[in-house]
């Protein structure tokens, strides 16, 4: 295993760090969650995984939380599991199974443990009690300008969907709909950066903010049915399409349709 995360000496502030079990565990959450957008294989199931999220089941976890300790100071599965639960009551981390396997994700893993390049830019000198560093200027300047992203600059690239997601609906687990719904899309040869303009052309025509997929995949089906691959192109052919009626006709009466 490579690779480092953030910590600050405020963890010491904080409850979690006088115990020492969930101290351990929470050490061994961080330390597994992914740090980039990637695959896993699970059996004959791929896993889509977000930055902060890793998979795990109970006996799983319990090895990786019993390595190296005494035999006196290992704990069994169920206990572990439970000190789990109890992180994710207190929201460190939020924890959804199925009958094989369970994914994990830090909560704000985004916000805390995104790498920043400063370029002489001033890291902003706040940090929470549960000892993580909060993000550079750089970092939140691009999380609060999502909805101003061009699908030709540099910046987008720096962004990712489940970025986006995070910013547009404002929680960091996608759901297991959305995920599937944006893989079949980037199986048909569209990209990530098609999958992110798509999502906020969807927020910003949605009175909620908080497109559904139904509603995603009705935008999708006009997109790929008039070669529209971004929110400008699509500005642009509704304004020649008698001021945009019919096309924002559409999209209305399928967000409604929606509720």
């Amino acid at each position: 295993m490579d690779g480092w995360i953030k910590l600050h000496r405020k963890i010491r502030e904080n409850p979690v760090f006088n115990d020492m079990n969930l101290f351990r565990l929470w050490m061994i959450c961080l330390t597994e969650a992914t740090h980039k957008e990637r695959d896993q294989m699970i059996g004959k199931q791929i896993v889509k995984l977000f930055p902060g999220e890793f998979v795990t089941g109970r006996f799983d976890l319990a090895e990786m939380y019993n390595r190296g300790l005494k035999k006196k100071e290992q704990k069994p599965p169920t206990t572990i599991w439970r000190w789990l639960e109890n992180l994710e009551k207190h929201e460190f981390v939020v924890i959804k199974s199925n009958n094989k396997f369970s994914v994990v994700a830090v909560v704000k893993w985004l916000e805390y443990q995104t790498d920043g390049q400063q370029n002489g830019q001033q890291v902003v000198n706040k940090w929470s009690t549960d000892g993580q560093q909060v993000v550079t200027n750089k970092n939140v300047k691009n999380l609060e300008n999502l909805k101003n992203i061009s699908t030709t600059t540099d910046n987008e690239r720096e962004i990712t969907l489940g970025d986006t997601y995070t910013k547009v609906c404002g929680t960091f687990v996608m759901p297991e709909t959305f995920k599937e719904f944006f893989s079949s899309v980037r199986t048909l040869g569209y990209t990530e950066v098609f999958c992110i303009e798509l999502l906020l052309e969807a927020s910003e025509s949605s009175t909620a903010g908080k497109p559904s997929v139904r509603y995603l995949q009705t935008i999708f089906d006009r997109w790929h049915k008039e070669g529209i691959y971004s929110r400008s192109q699509s500005k642009e052919r509704k304004e020649t399409n008698r001021g945009g009626s019919v096309a924002d006709k559409q999209d209305r009466l399928a967000f409604i349709d929606n509720l």
